[in-house]
């Protein structure tokens, strides 16, 4: 009877560990993908490759299916940002002909639909503009 309870004990506390082991595993596995999927998003990390003596700041928003912007939005937004600027007295102060105080970039999705007398075909677009491909390098 002694020897059947601490069997019992032992393995309780076997089945314990065995658990708590496989619980610290699964946490380190699931921090090592975060860490991961992170240092994937290059996006995020556009204003560190400026580097230089300067600091820059970069701003990243995300607007919703159904927010209504459109390219005129983005056309005023960006005319906005311009005169923000200026008002703010920062102008460009290279000799460079395409030098600019800030860039961006935007994407959008949807769907559409090609026709032609033959056949149809539905497809899902991703449209890009300013300077994705900056923020968005393709490696």
């Amino acid at each position: 009877m002694l020897k059947t309870k601490r069997n019992r004990r032992l393995m309780r506390y076997l089945i314990a560990l065995a658990a708590a082991s496989v619980l610290a595993l699964t946490g380190g596995l699931l921090g090592l993908i975060r860490v991961s999927l992170c240092t994937e998003q290059t996006s995020q990390y556009a204003a560190r490759r400026w580097g230089g003596e300067l600091r820059y700041a970069q701003i990243t928003a995300f607007l919703g299916t159904n927010s209504g912007k459109d390219m005129l939005a983005m056309r005023q937004a960006e005319m906005a940002m311009d005169a923000a600027l200026e008002s703010a007295s920062l102008k460009v102060t290279s000799d460079n002909a395409s030098a600019r105080l800030w860039i961006y970039a935007y994407s959008a999705e949807n769907s559409v639909t090609l026709r032609s007398s033959r056949s149809s075909s539905d497809a899902n677009v991703t449209a890009v503009g300013g300077d994705f491909f900056y923020f968005h390098p393709m490696e």
